[in-house]
């Protein structure tokens, strides 16, 4: 069912993008986070990019980097001048890290020129909705995630006992985890720790025996796993669950460069390609994806109606609005489906 939602909702924003451009000139905004650096930004800027120009929308764009000090305080700049001197209708705005202050002064700055501003991904808190009427955010259920990624954790336990490798009947797990205080890192980490100890058919006892904070990263993410190769810890590590697959790229960075072969299964959410291609390949025992692709046409479909001055749901009879957010669902990839997601 959930696999037939996907694709249905795919092909109905597909159609609805593919619409011949009205008569009325419109030019929107597109502000950036990392789209040199990130697969998933530069995937979502590439999409975006591409709608536009099917339907004859003037884009401009602008980006700022994981390397400035303060990402938020640039992306605000950038909005406000997509909307003062680009006369955008509209801005599209990828959210960068900065945590729910920073988010909701970019909103305190937007709100008075009434211009409406879609944002994807990163959204510290869904409270900040309320902030302003004219704000919409296309994201995912991190929950969902969380969840799907303990489901997969306990699946793939029952099947390999030879996990438990101290014999106690208890599997201890490392978490790699994104930014204290950000949305998706703490229900995907809330989530998945709550699946495995209490799913009501697969729970298991379970323990977790480190947290580190590595903050979407691979550096970071790098750094830890090399400190627990060091300090001996990864010996008593039986799961190691990362929040997303930029950490986990640095996870296997890590091994590799210790010259360790023989790891424990990692668990990772995002669904990016190289990554998927590590779970064919058997590196990695699983990731949660998320559709990038269908992220970037929802939010443009919406960007598109709202400066057309149409209905922002028109055209997404598929997709489920909550309020003024969309939710993207997940899938859950292992080694039996990855090649469908290459």
């Amino acid at each position: 069912m959930k696999k037939y939602l996907l694709s249905a909702m795919a092909a109905a924003i597909a159609a609805v993008s593919a619409n011949v451009a009205s008569a009325q000139e419109i030019t929107m905004g597109l502000v950036g986070c990392c789209a040199d650096t990130h697969i998933f930004f530069s995937d979502t800027t590439r999409v975006i990019t591409d709608l536009a120009k099917q339907n004859g929308v003037t884009l401009h764009f602008d980006s700022a980097r994981e390397t400035e000090q303060d990402d938020v305080t640039l992306q605000r700049k950038l909005v406000m001048q997509m909307i003062n001197e680009k006369k955008a209708k509209v801005v599209l705005v990828a959210l960068a890290k900065g945590g729910r202050d920073a988010h909701k002064q970019l909103l305190n700055a937007v709100k008075p020129t009434g211009v409406p501003l879609v944002a994807f991904t990163r959204l510290s808190t869904p409270q900040l909705l309320k902030q302003y009427n004219n704000f919409y955010y296309v994201g995912s259920d991190a929950a969902q995630a969380g969840t799907y990624q303990g489901e997969m954790i306990l699946e793939q336990y029952k099947k390999n006992p030879q996990w438990d490798k101290n014999k106690d009947g208890i599997i201890q797990y490392a978490i790699v985890k994104g930014p204290n205080g950000e949305d998706n890192a703490e229900k995907r980490t809330k989530w998945v720790e709550s699946t495995m100890k209490g799913h009501p058919e697969l729970k298991i006892n379970a323990e977790r025996i480190a947290l580190v904070n590595a903050d979407w990263l691979p550096q970071p993410a790098k750094e830890a796993v090399i400190k627990w190769i060091d300090t001996g810890l990864i010996k008593d590590i039986e799961v190691i669950i990362s929040n997303n697959d930029g950490m986990t790229i640095g996870i296997l960075e890590a091994f590799k460069e210790k010259g360790i072969r023989d790891y424990p299964p990692i668990f990772s959410i995002e669904g990016l390609p190289n990554i998927v291609q590590e779970v064919i390949d058997g590196n990695v025992a699983g990731t949660v994806l998320l559709d990038r692709k269908l992220h970037s046409q929802v939010a443009y479909k919406i960007a598109d109606n709202l400066a057309r001055g149409k209905d922002p749901k028109d055209g997404l009879d598929d997709v489920q609005f909550i309020g003024r957010e969309v939710r993207i669902p997940h899938r859950k990839v292992d080694r039996s489906n990855a090649n469908q997601f290459k």
